[in-house]
């Protein structure tokens, strides 16, 4: 049951990461024309934004490559926590509208896992130190918008913000969504299986035939169902355990049974006998798999 679950899991979470990648391939492009011809910002941000956008679209294309979804993730969040700190840098380093956009980071970590969420957590912490520190560091920040831009500037990343919020919780509730329902449907398959395995154990149980799981090496009796009780009269608890031959004696279908090789079917007839010292005869159909003789008799 959990192996579906999962696999539906890793298959949203795939789906995901391209969505996301060409959603910022489209998205950052766009945003450098708007900056460009609405505000006029023409330095520095063609530098930063750029080199990410072709990073993205190179780092998703080559997950049909190597096909491991969790490299194509870490590649993603780090060099777009590296973008975002660039872009902080160039806007108001700890006053830019941008250090928002930082802190949605580790909301996108915890929907791949509890671990990665409290990693990026930490690491958007340190960021954001780092950035309200700049100066400690001697690393210079700018203030590309022009002034009279700002506001406008601040509405724009308070909409993305907004939308990268409201797209993470659709994520999360879809994946709940369909998680819930591969584990209905998993455990619904497993109730009818049940319920299957019910009956054949009420067939077993209340059959006159004699049913019983033989190990091969050993010759001991398993399993056996209680036609052993009815047809022979002994006790379930006393056979299991005990050699097939206390009940067969020198009978010749004990060496032939003992000689069936694994894989095998035979059909045989024996003699058994019954807890009052009686001898029944007896028709045999067997099957050797796994290291166990199935046996199905019946009384002549």
């Amino acid at each position: 049951m959990t192996k579906p679950v999962f696999q539906d899991l890793v298959k949203q979470q795939i789906a995901v990461l391209r969505s996301t990648s060409f959603t910022i391939v489209v998205f950052m492009p766009s945003l450098l024309l708007l900056l460009y011809g609405a505000f006029g910002i023409k330095e520095k941000l063609p530098a930063i934004i750029w080199p990410y956008t072709a990073g993205i679209l190179i780092n998703i294309l080559t997950l049909n490559l190597h096909k491991k979804a969790y490299i194509t993730y870490i590649v993603l969040i780090s060099i777009t926590l590296v973008e975002l700190i660039a872009l902080i840098l160039v806007t108001g380093g700890i006053f830019s509208p941008i250090v928002l956009v930082l802190a949605t980071l580790p909301g996108f970590a915890f929907y791949t896992s509890r671990k990665q969420g409290r990693l990026w957590f930490g690491i958007c912490l340190v960021a954001i130190l780092f950035i309200y520190n700049v100066d400690y560091f001697n690393i210079p920040v700018s203030q590309i918008v022009p002034e009279k831009y700002r506001a406008p500037f601040l509405f724009i990343i308070l909409l993305l913000v907004l939308f990268l919020i409201s797209t993470y919780m659709q994520l999360v509730k879809q994946d709940i969504s369909k998680t819930h329902k591969s584990f209905n449907i998993a455990s619904n398959d497993l109730e009818e299986k049940n319920q299957r395995m019910n009956y054949l154990l009420m067939l077993v149980n209340y059959s006159m035939e004699l049913m019983c799981v033989i190990d091969m090496k050993t010759m001991t009796f398993d399993e056996v169902n209680p036609g052993f009780k009815v047809s022979l009269g002994y006790e379930l608890s006393q056979l299991r355990g005990e050699p097939i031959k206390t009940l067969m004696k020198d009978d010749p279908s004990y060496a032939l049974l003992s000689n069936i090789k694994e894989g095998d079917k035979l059909t045989f007839e024996g003699a058994m006998t019954c807890r009052n010292g009686e001898q029944k005869k007896i028709s045999w159909q067997t099957v050797a798999k796994n290291g166990k003789f199935y046996t199905y008799g019946r009384i002549k």
